[in-house]
């Protein structure tokens, strides 16, 4: 049956005065994450495109 689960707490109200995302490890993390991923992506395509073409 649907187990109904406990409600999510609000995300804590961190230093949000226009500060950059140093103020916020878990934010530069992630966004460290996505521009290493979208950076390995791209090496990944310039490579199949060496290949391909060669």
């Amino acid at each position: 049956m649907y187990q109904q689960r406990p409600p999510v707490p609000p995300p804590e109200p961190g230093p949000h005065r226009g500060q950059g995302p140093e103020r916020d490890p878990d934010r530069a993390a992630r966004v460290a994450v996505r521009v290493l991923g979208a950076v390995f992506v791209a090496a990944v395509a310039v490579a199949v495109v060496l290949v391909v073409w060669r």
